[in-house]
């Protein structure tokens, strides 16, 4: 064997050796995604006429979340909640119109690695309620994943690029 092949081998073994990369952890204070018992999304998502679809709900205080239902299985989208969410920082700006308040991702294409960003009474259109979730449930489908915890707590998260969100009366936030 030449020095090159055996390098390459050694290599090789080393690689194989080592364990396998860990997806991101989610960031302190996020909601433990397995202490939620698993909704069936079937009843959440909303089929187009012309094609395309969304899985939506709403909590039990009163903000309502949806995206892209998404079927190919690298696929990516990103999710928007809308309505009374608690907790805003002080810092996000009111430009005093109508409307409801909405977290979202920051602008780019679904997919990009932007983090998601708090807007108050933007001029949107506060959504119709979808089908509930209740206090410890959670939905997954396409890339994202939402929890409804007791104390008005939503929390949204799209693990493939570690962003997302907790709404929460003492203070939501985004990450």
């Amino acid at each position: 064997m030449t020095r090159k092949r055996c390098a390459w081998l050694a290599v090789t073994a080393l690689i194989t050796l080592l364990p396998p990369a860990k997806a991101s952890a989610l960031p302190p204070g996020f909601p433990d995604l397995n202490a939620f018992t698993a909704v069936d999304p079937t009843p959440h998502v909303v089929r187009y006429p012309r094609g395309g679809a969304s899985v939506g709900f709403a909590t039990p205080n009163g903000v309502a979340c949806n995206w892209a239902a998404l079927e190919r299985p690298n696929a990516h989208t990103t999710v928007t909640c809308s309505g009374d969410i608690p907790g805003i920082p002080t810092s996000v700006l009111d430009h005093g119109g109508d409307g409801c308040a909405r977290v979202s991702q920051s602008g780019g294409l679904a997919g990009s690695t932007l983090i998601y960003v708090f807007n108050r009474r933007g001029g949107w259109t506060c959504p119709p309620l979808s089908p509930s979730l209740r206090a410890g449930e959670k939905i997954s489908l396409s890339n994202i994943t939402c929890v409804v915890s007791t104390g008005n707590v939503t929390a949204c998260v799209d693990p493939i690029v570690n962003h997302g969100f907790v709404l929460r009366p003492s203070g939501s936030w985004v990450f």
